[in-house]
């Protein structure tokens, strides 16, 4: 079984989430221990006992089931860990999962929902996703992380950098991410703010 951090926020004397508890609620695959830190737990008040997974816990079902017994509530880091039909049957408390994100492919929700189990899903955000392709993408035409390995055994200028200037980039299902990672420059629709010295020089309008 692997490790687990259990009651995470509960070492603060004064944190709400003290005293008697009536609903258990697991964070799951929070590897990076990020999850309490990215939202305000506080507002579920005193009636919930936080314990947060921060590794795998396996393909087993068995080993699972064991693991969520107690916990009335699952908050699922995308598809991190599956949840079909043969694992719900066996996690017999289980009254709320919810994921992040409105779809996950790794959760029978309709069987969730034949239970009686609540189903519910949060709000992403669009771009984070799309950035990271186009970044992974000129990283490795441009070979930024290779170089600054050779840089850093002490070498330099290891590789030739490519240009991405007029290749063709396939995308495989064009929904609101694979659209955001084609529109290329405007993926990180960043906001110019050039220098007013330099526009005033080249006698250009800001912005154009």
């Amino acid at each position: 079984m692997p490790m687990r951090n259990h009651d995470h926020i509960l070492d603060d004397p004064g944190c709400r989430y003290r005293g008697n508890t009536v609903l258990k609620l697991a964070i799951l695959d929070d590897y990076q221990n990020a999850a309490l830190k990215a939202a305000d737990w506080t507002v579920l008040g005193n009636d919930i006992d936080i314990t947060v997974f921060d590794e795998h816990l396996g393909w087993d079902e068995s080993d699972i089931a064991k693991a969520l017994a107690p916990f009335d509530i699952l908050v699922c880091m995308r598809e991190r860990t599956r949840f079909p039909v043969s694992q719900i049957d066996i996690l017999p408390n289980l009254k709320l999962l919810v994921t992040t994100g409105m779809r996950n492919l790794a959760i029978d929700m309709e069987h969730a929902r034949s239970k009686g189990i609540v189903v519910s899903g949060t709000d992403m955000l669009p771009y984070p996703a799309a950035e990271h392709a186009v970044a992974m993408i000129t990283d490795l035409y441009k070979k930024i992380s290779a170089e600054s390995q050779v840089m850093r055994n002490g070498g330099w200028q290891g590789y030739v950098s490519e240009s991405l200037n007029g290749r063709t980039l396939g995308i495989l299902g064009l929904g609101k991410l694979g659209a955001r990672v084609g529109d290329g420059d405007g993926c990180y629709r960043l906001e110019p703010k050039p220098d007013g010295r330099a526009v005033r020089r080249s006698g250009c309008a800001p912005g154009r």
